[in-house]
């Protein structure tokens, strides 16, 4: 992936991942988006929207509405940044805005002479609620507590009919990919006897997924999966999870972790989902191995028990990727792959 740094007449290309806690830095009392070429056009809107930006940025965005063929709306008022210096008692303050996963967000890094924040904001009052589930999932309890703490929340509001949120932003520092798993057994066997624990054609989480199908129209997967839960005699743990238990959303600080990003939190999960997230999103986002590598090295961290938790992760995706209407072409690979490996012991 290749990040453009956006600042006035030029484009700077830089060849490193953009991953929270590892920002590229910002120029003081400038202000440029930073820019996904996948998104470029819905981040140069966004960026648009919340920047005043010299007649140079503007012409540009005026070439991309060109060059893209679509209307892109350009407020020359900045008040926002304007709103949260105010709000925040910050000094000469420094932006920029950092691409999201999706285009109903948009994420400003501030800093000033200081302090450091995150901010994120709806794209439209239509996606307030993702900000507003962030801000309530952030307070509601996870296993992992004892052992990841959680950021800081510094401010709240509407902007405009907008929804925000703004966090303490940390520097992390590097920690080895196996420390994370460490904890995350070490928080799971803390609670293990107050956990209550369900066969999978019981499970809640599994209810839910086959409702989730059955109105997706998946009506194959949902028969795979009723006849896996049916042919599993262990049962599994009901836990809260945090649903995106990624590197990039864990942080560490001194001698202690923080964990991030709560908007994929979920209760009545089911055990070991965020450790298959985990090593799938490093093994295979970050590593870039091939799946059918990545399916075996998982397989033989997770043990034999987590076989179909496998199978009800990448479901979890696909309908994930559904609602947000992406692309899903990578996980009917994945789930096609899953059933042809899992055909004589489930199905």
């Amino acid at each position: 992936m290749y990040i453009f740094k956006l600042h006035h007449n030029f484009l700077l290309k830089k060849k490193e991942f953009l991953s929270k806690g590892r920002y590229l830095p910002v120029n003081r009392h400038n202000s440029f988006a930073l820019l996904n070429l996948s998104r470029i056009n819905n981040h140069l809107q966004s960026a648009s929207s919340l920047f005043n930006y010299s007649f140079k940025i503007k012409y540009l965005l005026l070439l991309c509405r060109i060059i893209f063929k679509n209307k892109i709306y350009i407020k020359n008022d900045g008040q926002f940044i304007t709103y949260l210096k105010h709000k925040l008692k910050l000094s000469n303050i420094s932006s920029s805005i950092i691409p999201s996963s999706n285009n109903k967000k948009d994420i400003l890094f501030l800093t000033s002479n200081n302090r450091k924040v995150i901010i994120k904001i709806s794209n439209d009052k239509l996606h307030n609620n993702l900000i507003e589930n962030e801000y309530k999932n952030t307070s509601k309890n996870l296993i992992y507590d004892s052992f990841f703490k959680k950021p800081v929340i510094v401010i709240k509001g509407y902007f405009d009919n907008r929804f925000y949120i703004g966090f303490e932003y940390y520097d992390s520092i590097n920690y080895k990919f196996n420390d994370i798993l460490y904890l995350y057994e070490k928080s799971l066997s803390k609670y293990i006897d107050k956990l209550p624990t369900l066969k999978l054609d019981q499970h809640p989480f599994v209810k839910h997924l086959i409702n989730q199908l059955d109105r997706s129209n998946l009506l194959k997967y949902k028969k795979i999966l009723i006849k896996i839960s049916n042919a599993t005699n262990n049962k599994y743990y009901i836990v809260n999870i945090h649903g995106d238990f990624i590197t990039e959303n864990i942080l560490k600080v001194d001698n202690k972790f923080i964990l991030i990003d709560y908007e994929c939190y979920a209760k009545n999960g089911i055990e070991g989902l965020d450790k298959i997230k985990y090593l799938f999103h490093y093994y295979y986002f970050k590593i870039k191995l091939p799946f059918n590598i990545t399916f075996f090295i998982i397989q033989k961290k997770v043990g034999k028990v987590y076989f179909p938790i496998l199978f009800i992760f990448f479901l979890t995706r696909l309908i994930d990727r559904l609602k947000n209407n992406l692309n899903v072409k990578k996980e009917i690979y994945f789930i096609e792959f899953l059933i042809k490996h899992y055909e004589k012991k489930y199905i």
